[in-house]
């Protein structure tokens, strides 16, 4: 509202008042959908989020070739060139290039990771996947894959696994409350790669 208050004071968008309009989308991909459907029908020209991946990859589909401008706010968004749907954030596999590119050049071999099931997890496993394939990372190898929940509220078996592997190095990927979870579970295991 603060925002919406500034940039109208300031003479808004080309002259043009600007409303901002929210909506709970619950972090649940289906009440993504029936949002977007009535913003669609509303004429709404631009629509910021969702936050997950889950949620953006159902919508995308609904905006891609007719708008309204859409702004991904997560990593795992791959929107189509030329169409209406944008991500604000750096994409999953360059982030997980740049971080197999730090474990390299340190000298760690042996990489561990533990990703969430849902799509965020999922597409950070494939950029996992694609980076450790790349000629440049061929000394790197990954020791042990492991997955989890999001509504999961112990990764100790896992991160048994995990530990029992050695490695040099872990990644861990997950957002929101299983994000916690990951850090708390490292923590409890004891881990201190």
């Amino acid at each position: 509202q603060l925002a919406e208050t500034a940039f109208n004071k300031a003479g808004g968008f080309n002259g043009r008042a600007v409303k901002f309009v929210l909506k709970d989308d619950q972090s649940n991909p289906t009440v993504d959908i029936q949002l977007t459907q009535a913003l669609i029908a509303a004429k709404v020209p631009l629509v910021i989020g969702p936050t997950i991946t889950a949620s953006c990859n159902a919508i995308m589909p609904l905006v891609a070739s007719a708008g309204p401008v859409m702004y991904c706010l997560t990593a795992g968004a791959k929107p189509t060139p030329g169409g209406y749907v944008f991500s604000t954030l750096t994409s999953t596999p360059d982030l997980i290039a740049v971080s197999m590119r730090y474990f390299r050049e340190r000298g760690w071999k042996k990489m561990a990771y533990i990703v969430t099931t849902d799509a965020s997890g999922q597409d950070a496993e494939q950029g996992i996947l694609a980076a450790a394939a790349l000629p440049e990372n061929k000394g790197i190898e990954i020791v042990s894959r492991e997955h989890f929940g999001g509504g999961d509220i112990s990764i100790s078996a896992q991160l048994a696994n995990i530990k029992a592997a050695k490695p040099d190095a872990l990644l861990a990927w997950a957002t929101g409350t299983p994000g916690g979870t990951a850090l708390r579970g490292i923590h409890d295991a004891g881990l201190t790669v």
